[in-house]
């Protein structure tokens, strides 16, 4: 009990037995186990029934570890369960934590875990600890490895050219806060399904949109200087004839004026009345790090938001895998599915949301701040209900994405082509994923090119060099690689690269091509690939060593325009550069 304690105070989920797994258990365990996790199989357990036991979890398809905790006790056996407790390790590639509580008594078992070289501890919580790490180590392993595109998960293009029209109308006005109907007009080009809205100036017009949208409606103050319409009691809801409204509209007012007599008032929003039965609340905001750049959080919505603070925080851009882990992170989460009387949410339309406004802080550097709340999901979908958007002057002289902390998958360098012999190819900027594939490529050169390429005889690359070579941060380096489907998937035929100087205004390349495909025209199709890259990023000059040797590369680096000369420091290399 004091292991489950440990565990919930780290975090660590306890695993819930299939009913396979307890049904097993049932037959072999005494009558008075404990029928749940953490599994007392009673003191007196023998060898064989810690075995049985601990074998039952780990086939468990829901479990991901297993702490075993022994306690010396009249009958019980601490050498032979450990040497048991050896060969399971040596059965699965789940984690096996061992903990034989006392000294003297034990200390056999432990030199024998020692030697054994398993993961054992004198407490079950230092255990519980390392399973924690363990899961961090692999979720981080899972998030260094999600390289999105800007556009990735989208079902229609965005129309970033309106949105920008609103952005820049207000800004060119000189504010820097959208009212309602502005934010909910960048919404909307952004294919996020909003609550229309529209502007009454006074209560006969407010009388004349409601009866066109239908009662019940919601009426809103609508001033460019007032962020939280609640605040000043400025929101009237479920109104359901004509009386009540003129009623409502001249209140909104009244109150805006007292509360806030300096602020602009442009008049009322008129909207729907949406009711929902089985609806849940929910939050969606962009903040601006003066180091990060745009970080996008989602969670608990409501008026409650601020005292729940039931957030989740996530770097743009986003694909599935990001938004389905800010959603598990938050508590509102965990309300989604089917609880109760509610029917799940319409989970694909929420997350079509998340990378939709991941898409907006992507392609919209003019956006400092946003909160979407709340917004409302059900078994019909998702609808914002009420948007704020906070505004800045975008930086003229700042490249594509450079308002960004992570560099989206440059989705636009994916290019088709067709070489001389009019084989296709695609040419490619690479990917965390590519990492067998370019590791297969590099085994499969000659020990020459192989050689030409590294300066050194390896056989395949490191484990490091395999992770530095495809895991790019493309704000200052880039890769491109050529492929082609083969029989059996895709195949890498050549890879060009670039990493850029501390200066920013010169790189260093590098290319290789598969021996079975040099002399098609590969080099001179990836290396301009790789020049209009490197000029997209405002470089100025490519250089390169090449081995003096290397004649085909010489050539190739002459036909380019490369001025070709003796490094200074190394006879054996030759020097290349081109101004780009």
């Amino acid at each position: 009990m004091l292991a489950a304690d440990s565990a919930v105070d780290y975090g660590v989920e306890l695993a819930k037995l299939s009913e396979g797994t307890v049904k097993l258990l049932d037959s072999v365990l005494p009558r008075n186990w404990s029928h749940g996790n953490p599994l007392d199989i009673i003191g007196d357990a023998s060898p064989m029934r810690f075995r049985t036991a601990v074998k039952a979890c780990v086939d468990d398809p829901g479990v991901d570890g297993v702490m075993v905790i022994f306690t010396p006790q009249s009958g019980t056996d601490h050498l032979t369960t450990a040497q048991l407790m050896i060969g399971l390790q040596r059965e699965t590639t789940k984690p096996l934590f061992l903990s034989w509580l006392g000294d003297a008594k034990v200390s056999e078992s432990r030199e024998l875990f020692s030697k054994a070289k398993c993961a054992h501890f004198r407490a079950p919580e230092y255990g519980i600890e390392v399973f924690r790490h363990l899961a961090d180590y692999q979720r981080n392993q899972q998030l260094l490895l999600q390289t999105p595109g800007p556009l990735e998960g989208l079902r229609n293009d965005p129309d970033v050219n309106t949105a920008r029209k609103v952005m820049d109308a207000a800004l060119a006005e000189g504010r820097t806060v959208l009212s309602e109907r502005e934010s909910k007009q960048v919404l909307a080009a952004f294919h996020i399904p909003v609550n229309p809205t529209t502007l009454a100036r006074t209560a006969d017009q407010a009388v004349k949109q409601a009866a066109k949208i239908g009662y019940p409606v919601v009426l809103k103050i609508d001033s460019p200087d007032i962020i939280y319409k609640s605040d000043v009691g400025g929101v009237e809801l479920n109104i359901s004839n004509e009386e009540t409204l003129r009623a409502a509209f001249d209140a909104i007012i009244a109150r805006t004026r007292q509360a806030r007599p300096d602020a602009r008032v442009d008049g009322v929003s008129v909207q729907p009345m949406r009711k929902r039965r089985f609806a849940r609340e929910l939050m969606v905001g962009v903040a601006r790090d003066a180091g990060l750049g745009p970080v996008i959080a989602f969670g608990a919505g409501g008026i409650a938001v601020e005292v729940m603070r039931d957030l989740a925080l996530s770097l743009p851009p986003l694909n599935d895998y990001l938004v389905d882990s800010m959603i598990g992170q938050t508590r509102i989460g965990q309300l989604l599915g089917p609880f109760k009387n509610l029917p799940p949410v319409d989970v694909d339309e929420l997350r079509h949301v998340l990378l939709q406004v991941s898409e907006m802080v992507c392609e919209l550097p003019q956006l400092r701040e946003m909160d979407i709340n709340p917004l409302v999901a059900d078994e019909q979908g998702v609808i914002a209900l009420d948007a704020r958007i906070f505004v800045g002057p975008a930086r003229a002289d700042q490249k594509r994405y450079g308002h960004m902390a992570i560099m989206p998958y440059p989705t636009h360098m994916v290019v088709c082509a067709k070489l001389r012999d009019g084989t296709p190819v695609m040419i490619r900027p690479i990917r965390p994923e590519d990492a067998d594939m370019q590791q297969a490529f590099v085994r499969n050169l000659s020990e020459e090119s192989r050689y030409n390429r590294y300066l050194s005889s390896i056989k395949q690359l490191s484990q490091s060099m395999l992770v530095r070579f495809t895991q790019l941060d493309y704000d200052r380096e880039m890769a491109l690689a050529m492929t082609r489907e083969g029989d059996g998937g895709e195949e890498m035929l050549a890879v060009a690269r670039f990493i850029t100087d501390p200066d920013n205004e010169a790189c260093e390349f590098a290319l290789e091509v598969a021996d079975d495909w040099q002399g098609r025209g590969i080099g001179t199709l990836l290396l301009q690939a790789l020049f209009d890259a490197a000029r997209e990023q405002g470089l100025k000059l490519m250089r390169g060593e090449v081995l003096a040797g290397n004649k085909g590369m010489l050539k190739l680096m002459h036909k380019l325009g490369f001025s070709v000369e003796p490094h200074p420091e190394d006879r054996a290399l030759t020097l290349v550069l081109k101004t780009l």
